[in-house]
């Protein structure tokens, strides 16, 4: 099982200096334990946004390696 979930992350830009961003983390759950798989750094600075994407991802059981291309066209 995959569980998608959020990352706090406290950013700096070189034109808008410090800035608070959300990643979205991918975590393998199984009998043998869990590691992260999969991490996606400043998905978007709205933490409700990536909230949303990482519950549909988990409640869809999205494959880890189409994350960076869902959040793509999440965003665009």
């Amino acid at each position: 099982m995959f569980q998608y979930t959020v990352v706090k992350e406290a950013l700096k830009d070189c034109e808008i200096g410090p800035y608070t961003g959300y990643g979205i983390r991918v975590i393998e759950v199984s009998s043998c334990g869990s590691e992260e798989v999969a991490f996606v750094s400043d998905v978007s600075c709205e933490r409700g946004v990536v909230e949303q994407l990482a519950a549909l991802c988990t409640r869809l059981q999205l494959y880890p390696c189409h994350l960076y291309d869902v959040v793509l066209d999440a965003i665009s």
